[in-house]
């Protein structure tokens, strides 16, 4: 047996001890198909929250990075209700703005940021094994740091709170220019066979893309710190992302959509003060891990190509006109474009129950508008309470078996 595969098991099991000593893992980081081996890597979910009677529903694009299974941090980007996931866009943030820590130094400078960004706050529980994992196991994420490098993903272990100490009272603008130091910006990008696809539904499991990481120059920083009072901080940063700098993270791997997660927590039944909290995750993307073996060799990406990365264009410029691909993924493009047609309310009132178009207020104040928007959103409840998510799930599966074969 070689050496190395002997470095590669050994490694294995002190993740799998280190990932059981550690806290409970976190539902985002929980892949269905990879139960037993510790996550290290990023995940692109679509997220809905409905948090108001009077709305709006807001969409989001999630960007998770996982870390020993457990959440390291996210970030969400905003999108319209008929996008899904933000190709071909640079998506920017820090550190310090999605870290998850309740250092009281990043509350502040979340508050001084007005972000949106949501970290799942978890109660964690803590094994007898974990004051034996801080004293004797303190150096294994370094040796991580040094083996991912060469892997598919950026493991990171140094802790982001010590450098933000010193900037509690800072003005607004102070603690931006710190967020910029920073300020890291990544760029999902597709294969030529699936640009022309307007709905992201992929079988499970599929390459289907790319994640790439931008370099920002100290330029593009400061003319970003001039600009501070345009930028919105969920919204995605149009910074151009070249070839020549883009950085090649990890391949792209469609997910499985039926493994959704709901969360939905209704405070009061009284339409007088009804307030509810609906969260619905969709897994569309993740980064296979080092320690998965199904995705243990780039080999399994390359195809005709010696890397993955290099049949992928990081701007999507693709000659479109030389096409190529077998008549079964052709058509799964067309069968996929024909549901994203149908999904889209193009009638002249395309919202929803629970959705608010904030340009037209008038009809706010009016009760009898209240209540009959109360009553259809109690049925859409209850009905989600009594949901048979496993027929959920098996229709969703039949998709996927239509979409199956080359998609």
């Amino acid at each position: 047996m070689p050496f190395r595969l002997y470095i590669s098991f050994a490694l294995y099991l002190i993740a799998l001890v280190h990932s059981l000593i550690l806290p409970t893992n976190s539902p985002v980081c929980a892949l269905p198909h990879a139960k037993f081996f510790p996550y290290w890597g990023y995940r692109i979910q679509r997220e809905y929250s409905l948090k108001s009677l009077r709305g709006p529903l807001s969409h989001y694009s999630v960007f998770i990075h996982c870390r020993q299974s457990s959440l390291d941090y996210e970030h969400l980007v905003r999108l319209g209700r008929e996008e899904d996931i933000p190709w071909n866009t640079t998506i920017c943030f820090s550190k310090h703005q999605t870290k998850k820590s309740k250092s009281p130094v990043n509350k502040k400078l979340r508050q001084l940021w007005n972000t949106n960004d949501s970290v799942v706050n978890e109660k964690q529980t803590f094994s007898p094994l974990y004051r034996v994992y801080k004293k004797r196991f303190k150096k294994f994420d370094y040796l991580l740091t040094k083996m991912a490098l060469s892997r598919f993903l950026r493991h990171t272990s140094r802790r982001q709170d010590e450098k933000v100490d010193g900037i509690r009272h800072l003005p607004s603008k102070e603690v931006l220019s710190v967020f910029l130091e920073d300020l890291e910006c990544y760029k999902l990008v597709r294969r030529k066979k699936y640009v022309t696809r307007e709905l992201s539904l992929y079988t499970p499991y599929r390459f289907i893309g790319g994640l790439f990481k931008c370099p920002l120059s100290q330029e593009t920083k400061t003319n970003m710190l001039k600009s501070a009072s345009k930028l919105d901080p969920i919204s995605p940063y149009q910074i151009p992302c070249g070839s020549n700098t883009a950085v090649p993270i990890a391949p792209l791997i469609s997910d499985d959509i039926s493994q959704q997660l709901v969360n939905h927590n209704i405070f009061s039944s009284k339409i007088t003060d009804f307030r509810i909290n609906i969260i619905q995750r969709i897994p569309y993307l993740f980064t296979p891990s080092f320690l998965d073996p199904r995705f243990h060799s780039f080999g399994v990406f390359k195809g005709r190509y010696s890397n993955w990365f290099d049949e992928l264009d990081i701007n999507e410029d693709y000659d479109l006109s030389s096409l190529d691909g077998s008549v079964v993924s052709k058509a799964n493009t067309l069968f996929a474009n024909y549901i994203a047609k149908h999904f889209r309310l193009e009638n002249t009132n395309p919202l929803l129950v629970w959705e608010r178009n904030t340009s037209n207020t008038h009809d706010d104040d009016n009760e009898q508008y209240l209540n009959r928007k109360s009553d259809l959103l109690n049925q859409v409840l209850s009905q989600l309470v009594e949901w048979p998510w496993d027929v959920a799930k098996q229709h969703l599966t039949n998709i996927h078996q239509i979409l199956d074969l080359d998609s």
